[in-house]
């Protein structure tokens, strides 16, 4: 029985390390591709500028690039942990 679990511990890890090494460099390469396109689709709405006064455009920009890329993130860590837990 212990021979069995151990086999089964064993394929458990080689499955995470396999994902590892495609989920991780993807993850950084999707941070990279989506911050910008986030900073330059996403402008400053009127509501974005009530909620942070004295904030200029280009810091609500930053602002909302940053708080998007967070919920992109999100989502995909959401995804990566239904594969390993689900």
């Amino acid at each position: 029985m212990q021979d069995v679990w151990m086999g089964y511990v064993w394929e458990q890890m080689l499955i995470v390390k396999r994902q590892l090494k495609t989920i991780v460099p993807l993850y950084f390469r999707l941070y990279g591709y989506s911050f910008p396109v986030c900073l330059c689709v996403v402008p400053p709405t009127e509501e974005s500028k009530l909620r942070f006064v004295g904030y200029s455009d280009e810091s609500l920009k930053l602002i909302i690039g940053f708080s998007v890329v967070r919920c992109i993130y999100y989502g995909i860590a959401l995804l990566a942990d239904g594969g390993q837990f689900g």
